[in-house]
């Protein structure tokens, strides 16, 4: 697939036809924005009619391409056009039921599709990196964070950081599942055609749909923070999520194609929580689609119910004598009686004692 071809792909090229990309004459130094020369993600930019019409065998034809990956970009180009139609959509509060009364959505994994280098132990280095000493903003301490991911793979942190926190926080819960789920997200690795490093695509409408993103197998840079984000930007499409280029360089948003390291996640701008970031402009959907509201961490334990409450029944009386104020009086709770005495030692000061048994 070369520059025009990608270009096409993406939407950049809605008036010229698929039959004449072969004999187009292009300055390919237009074909994208200044501030990237390729395509690393996949989806569209925009939405184009022809592809989103266009059978898959053709499609893979005049874009140069094996039939899975021009399936996956005719499937793109269809799920804009349905949320152009429709307006909106998101999963819904029926997906699962380990978060009742949140936005929830199951996903799994073909974890053998994925080359060994996601496969190997993450360091204590890139442990460290996720704890509030680099990431303030996920909220673990060094202790949390080698508890959480100590021993875990690069593929497994991924999963846990760039997909389930990523989306635990936009009030929207990833559940991961051990095989492919009938409705969700399924997540594989392939190689993938061109500079395009991963690819997802947007669901149907409300909860039963089936949508996948594909990360290039090919890709193997240097640590897991770009690996994370690259997850949560592809997962941000299966959810729904369009690219945000609009002053890229400025907010380096989620489903940008600038990056910021430490990985933030979407920011809320909050520089209290420890973002460095302004809020990202994906927020204007995700909260039209979900409650902002993050879902409950499962991972710790639920905070203590509060303590018992007691009816406490009785009379307390004052009295206003030449020496001062008396206090008296009598309660009962739980069975047990209680008297009102004044504390030794301590004029004008009254306590609540046992009654002493007759």
């Amino acid at each position: 697939m070369n520059k025009i071809q990608e270009a096409k792909a993406i939407g950049g090229l809605v008036s010229l036809s698929l039959k004449d990309l072969g004999s187009a004459s292009i300055d390919q130094s237009d074909l994208f924005p200044a501030d990237f020369d390729q395509c690393p993600c996949g989806f569209p930019n925009a939405t184009d009619p022809e592809i989103a019409d266009t059978d898959t065998d053709r499609l893979a034809h005049y874009l140069d391409c094996d039939e899975e990956h021009a399936d996956a970009i005719r499937q793109c180009h269809r799920g804009m056009a349905r949320v152009e139609l429709a307006g909106s959509g998101s999963w819904g509060l029926c997906n699962t039921d380990v978060y009742p009364g949140h936005h929830s959505v199951k996903y799994g994994c073909d974890v053998d599709s994925f080359p060994s280098h996601y496969h190997r132990k993450v360091t204590e280095a890139e442990i460290l990196e996720l704890s509030v000493a680099k990431s303030p903003w996920w909220g673990w301490s060094r202790e949390e964070a080698m508890d959480r991911f100590n021993g875990k793979t690069v593929l497994d942190v991924c999963l846990l950081v760039g997909v389930e926190e990523t989306f635990r926080l936009t009030g929207n819960a990833h559940v991961r599942v051990d095989s492919k789920p009938s409705r969700g997200i399924w997540i594989k690795s392939r190689v993938i055609s061109g500079s395009t490093i991963g690819i997802g695509w947007f669901p149907g409408a409300g909860c039963s749909s089936l949508v996948e993103f594909h990360i290039d197998s090919s890709w193997n840079p240097s640590g897991i923070q770009s690996r994370i984000g690259l997850f949560g930007h592809e997962c941000g499409h299966t959810n729904k999520l369009p690219h945000t280029f609009t002053n890229q360089s400025s907010h380096k948003g989620v489903m940008s194609y600038t990056s910021k390291y430490p990985y933030e996640g979407f920011s809320t701008g909050d520089s209290a929580r420890g973002f460095t970031l302004p809020k990202d402009p994906s927020w204007q959907l995700l909260e039209r689609f979900y409650d902002p509201r993050p879902a409950p961490d499962l991972t710790k334990p639920p905070p203590p119910p509060p303590p018992p409450t007691a009816n406490i029944s009785g009379e307390i009386h004052g009295e206003q004598f030449a020496g001062g104020i008396a206090i008296r009086g009598e309660l009962e709770t739980a069975g047990r009686k209680f008297i009102v005495a004044p504390k030794p030692n301590v004029a004008g000061v009254f306590i609540v004692v046992p009654k002493p048994i007759a």
